[in-house]
């Protein structure tokens, strides 16, 4: 079984997967998910051959699903939990491409995610052809910039091409990593002719070979850039906000996101990126920012060397742990009240703490505070320390009872709940959808009518007639149909996907033990 897997996350997973690719594929994702990587012999026990091999070869396209050799020369399969994660952060994906590159960049990237991995050639007739639905009349120029976008989603290594892989029984990966960025040429006037027509494009032993996907870690890069560029804001201002935009994003490209530290960026080039960027300021202003980011209690950033200018690194480590710390701190106010806030925010900066001593330095009751204190300690965000007394070798007060924070402990625990929140919030969706299949097939049956009544030119009258409460929509299902509508278009949790948007990258970064 895999240990570092839960059975609530595995649940998760199961839901999800299952509420994309169907309940065959779900049941594969959490085979491998339990059982850690497996052989063909070993996942297909109680499912036919044919349907494990084609639920793999969905998995491996969408990313979710890696293989490599084992001992005895069979494929080992391995499931990526970080891609199925990730797969909730989609939309958050999109807008990223959107604010940054436009339209026509998120239409790529949603190909890409759609499909999983795709040759440059049918992303851009994939991508053309959607962007035809809305206009018809320029062909002839969205088609050049697809390619341009395209190219400079690579560059900023938004997507990213698959390594090479050699012809043996079990194939294996060309590491890809250190090979510079190339556009690739592509025969422009005949894909718009396959756009025109709708024909597929024939993919041939060129460049139509190399296949591209979305570069997740990127993307979960540039969403703990934005979080810690919002903290940095809250805490002193919007200027200092944009100079640690401009620090990260002039982070050298070798360093390693997951290292503590930030590679190392000097005043100098940070003073040309502001100018770059319109958002000029005097040197003796940028020194102060950077001393208030410097003396702050979350120590964003810290000088290291006086050339340049004076040279700076982030302090990846910090800012996140107090993110979460913050995260951590909402939840118990939000959840218990400000009272068992204050509690947690007394143990937390006193490390350890008797039961007595909370009621008073909290300013507490004596009931209140046992009260609180053992619901936060039953609820895992306080745990508990016997520690026994030097002096006293026996009778009833041998030892002491300490409160304090395990951050790991609480962390995972808070995973867990996400993770089951989730999960339950798909089955609720779809157990609408199965209870109100009646009502939905009406509900189409009848958008598709009036749709066709519109195309031929139909009177409102006609419309109103066929849409009224005397034909196929009765006026209970109208009401009932409504109300369902707003029930699934009903976000889902945002608090919750909130937590799965940066406790993942967070407990990678902060190195949380196992």
């Amino acid at each position: 079984k895999n240990s570092n897997m839960s059975e609530v996350a595995s649940r998760y997973v199961d839901a999800i997967i299952s509420d994309i690719f169907g309940e065959v594929v779900g049941s594969i994702a959490n085979n491998l998910v339990t059982k850690g990587p497996s052989s063909l012999d070993m996942i297909c026990k109680d499912i036919p051959l044919a349907k494990v091999t084609h639920s793999l070869q969905v998995l491996i396209q969408h990313n979710l699903v890696t293989f490599e050799k084992g001992s005895r020369g069979q494929a080992f399969y391995k499931f990526e939990l970080l891609n199925a994660f990730s797969i909730m952060r989609y939309p958050k994906y999109l807008y990223i491409v959107k604010t940054e590159l436009g339209d026509d960049a998120e239409v790529i990237l949603e190909a890409l995610l759609q499909f999983g991995r795709l040759s440059l050639v049918s992303v851009l007739y994939k991508a053309a052809c959607k962007l035809l639905e809305t206009n018809e009349d320029s062909l002839n120029v969205f088609v050049p910039m697809l390619k341009k976008k395209f190219d400079l989603l690579c560059e900023k290594k938004f997507i990213q091409r698959l390594p090479e892989v050699t012809v043996n029984a079990v194939p294996t990966f060309l590491d890809s990593s250190n090979i510079p960025f190339q556009k690739v040429v592509v025969d422009l006037g005949k894909l718009q002719d396959n756009v025109q027509t709708k024909t597929i494009p024939e993919e041939s032993q060129g460049t139509d070979c190399v296949y591209w996907r979305v570069n997740i870690s990127k993307f979960n890069e540039c969403i703990r850039n934005q979080m810690i560029v919002d903290a940095v804001s809250r805490r002193i201002d919007e200027k200092a906000g944009v100079i640690m935009k401009i620090y990260l994003q002039n982070i050298s490209e070798e360093y390693n996101t997951l290292n503590p530290v930030s590679g190392s960026v000097s005043v100098n080039t940070l003073i040309q990126a502001l100018k770059k960027s319109n958002q000029e300021m005097s040197l003796s202003d940028l020194k102060d920012y950077n001393k208030l980011m410097e003396e702050d209690s979350a120590r964003f950033i810290t000088k290291i060397g006086e050339e340049g200018g004076g040279s700076y690194v982030i302090n990846i480590l910090n800012i996140v742990t107090e993110i979460i710390w913050s995260t951590i701190d909402w939840i118990v106010q939000e959840k218990y009240g400000s009272k068992a806030a204050r509690i947690y925010r007394l143990i937390r900066s006193e490390g350890y703490v008797e039961q007595d001593l909370i009621q008073k330095k909290a300013m507490l009751l004596d009931k209140e505070a046992k009260l609180l204190t053992y619901t936060l300690l039953e609820n895992s965000f306080l745990q508990l320390k016997e520690v026994r007394k030097s002096m006293a070798n026996s009778g009833p007060f041998k030892n002491i009872y300490l409160f304090y924070i395990n951050l790991p402990l609480t962390v995972r625990n808070l995973l867990e709940l996400s993770y089951k929140s989730l999960a339950n919030l798909i089955n609720r969706n779809n157990d609408e959808i199965n209870s109100n299949k009646r009502l939905l097939e009406k509900q189409q049956r009848t958008e598709t009518i009036l749709q066709n009544l519109k195309d031929q030119g139909a009177t409102s009258e006609q419309l109103q007639e066929v849409n009224g409460p005397s034909h196929l929509l009765t006026a209970c299902f109208g009401s009932l149909s409504v109300e369902f509508s707003s029930l699934c278009d009903r976000p889902l949790a945002y608090g919750y996907i909130g937590f799965l948007y940066f406790f993942p990258m967070g407990v990678v970064i902060v190195h949380l033990p196992n």
